[in-house]
């Protein structure tokens, strides 16, 4: 086997991308996207309008729980919004940053959530979990959040919720040998 030394106006041919390559390769991937095995003329309309209801049908079944959930989420941190923060409240200048809209606590425009609580363990839960950012991590977490939200140690509550417990797991037993049953016998 022998190898061929390119050239150095060679080798920039081969790895680069030349622009009408890549439009012809967008389109070639489109294309080969969007084919359908069996066109909508070819099939029964009976077939086509099953296929269409029982697909509308799944996906209400996924979106209305989670949605239902988010709502009762939101309604209750609300609740809880307006049923404590009484001392910040009870200041007749309210701090600063802090305002009263619709009877909710609000500090620069963003939700008070009351810390240590089930409901902001639920909220970082549920902003980890959306499917839509595909398990983001703790930072990313935290920028989900904090556009909307706020408690005092949200970015450390969001690292500490995020952060595997690696002290709990019990230690690595040593297995026994798989051919004899017995354990390995150390050497003498």
């Amino acid at each position: 086997m022998s190898t061929k030394v390119l050239t150095a106006k060679q080798t920039y041919d081969i790895l680069s991308r030349r622009e009408q390559d890549l439009v012809t390769q967008q389109k070639v991937k489109l294309d080969s996207r969007a084919r359908v095995l069996l066109g909508l003329a070819r099939l029964d309309h009976r077939i086509s309008a099953e296929l269409a209801d029982s697909y509308i049908a799944l996906i209400n079944a996924l979106e209305a729980p989670a949605s239902q959930m988010l709502f009762e989420l939101i309604e209750a941190l609300c609740a809880n919004n307006r049923k404590t923060f009484t001392n910040t409240r009870a200041k007749t200048p309210l701090p600063e940053g802090f305002s009263l809209k619709d009877q909710l606590l609000l500090y620069k425009d963003r939700l008070c959530v009351n810390r240590n609580t089930e409901l902001c363990t639920r909220l970082i839960r549920e902003a980890h979990n959306q499917v839509s950012v595909a398990y983001p991590s703790r930072r990313k977490t935290y920028q989900l959040l904090s556009p909307k939200y706020h408690w005092v140690g949200m970015e450390a509550d969001c690292i500490r919720f995020l952060t595997p417990v690696t002290h709990t797991r019990l230690p690595y037993a040593t297995p026994y040998d798989g051919l004899q049953g017995v354990p390995k016998r150390q050497a003498q």
